[in-house]
């Protein structure tokens, strides 16, 4: 149970869905993947801002955004950014975050975000189908939020349904799909080489600045979850570039083909049966 006045934040997502609009599946839209909502029909957008407690700070790739719309048929809520809490969000942003979702009927949600590659045998431009993670966010959306229960068992945080379904729709369409750790950190600053050789000690294939929260709140709710990482750069020390936002965008912008494919695959087949004779375009 949340406080009142999360509950009340809440219910004015019922107030902006104006017509009433229900998904049953969420994505969201990590660095440089937002584009994907020019695909909607009769899209319409609701800013974060108009729900209380969602006024984030902008973050260039994360317009801040619900769009809902139809795609093929099929009616999808698109999220464009999500708070993070190096932006000052507190355990209350995500728990509000979460319940607007599923305010709209969402049952289970994609969630993407662009990662640094640990792991070697990972290239820049792969896909990453997260299994697991290891929060060195120190931090929980879980404390301070007046919850029923602390004690949310994690074993299978990330869906292993949806994760088989996903990696038959890469696997028919030729994408090669990686299985990785994620490792989130606080952020905002990059990770150091000495970090990352210790996550790498740890088990870690790829490491982040977000997503572990939302995972958290989403499985707190009983949403079903699943996490595609696009890999936009190789992690702090195991490449010679230096480290910015700036390449991280460039990067997802360059790699994000593959990505948005299995999305629109996988929007499309999620509520239909399988069809072996449609590919992915």
């Amino acid at each position: 149970m949340l406080m009142t006045d999360t509950i009340e934040n809440i219910d004015k997502i019922l107030d902006v869905n104006k017509n009433g609009f229900s998904a049953e599946i969420a994505i969201v839209l990590g660095s440089g993947l937002s584009g994907l909502v020019s695909e909607l029909d009769s899209a319409e957008t609701i800013p974060y801002s108009a729900i209380p407690g969602l006024d984030l700070k902008s973050v260039k790739g994360h317009e801040g955004n619900f769009v809902l719309g139809s795609f093929r048929g099929i009616n999808v809520l698109f999220l464009q950014g999500r708070p993070h809490w190096y932006q000052g969000a507190s355990a209350k942003t995500f728990h509000i975050f979460l319940k607007s979702i599923q305010a709209f009927g969402c049952k289970e949600i994609i969630m993407t975000n662009a990662v640094g590659a640990i792991d070697s045998n990972i290239p820049v431009g792969s896909i990453v189908s997260i299994t697991d993670h290891i929060n060195l966010q120190f931090k929980n959306p879980l404390i301070d939020s007046d919850v029923d229960d602390y004690f949310l068992g994690m074993e299978n945080a990330y869906d292993m349904d949806l994760r088989k379904k996903i990696r038959g729709l890469a696997e028919r369409n030729k994408i090669n799909l990686y299985d990785g750790v994620y490792l989130g950190t606080l952020g905002p600053c990059f990770e150091t080489p000495a970090e990352i050789r210790a996550f790498r000690q740890l088990g870690a294939q790829v490491v982040g600045m977000s997503t572990i929260p939302e995972v958290i709140t989403a499985r707190y709710y009983g949403m079903r979850v699943a996490v595609l990482s696009l890999v936009s750069n190789l992690a702090a020390g195991c490449g010679d570039e230096e480290l910015s936002h700036e390449l991280t965008l460039s990067r997802v912008n360059m790699a994000s083909g593959n990505m948005i494919s299995l999305l629109r695959h996988y929007i499309y087949l999620a509520l239909h049966t399988y069809n072996s004779e449609i590919e992915i375009q």
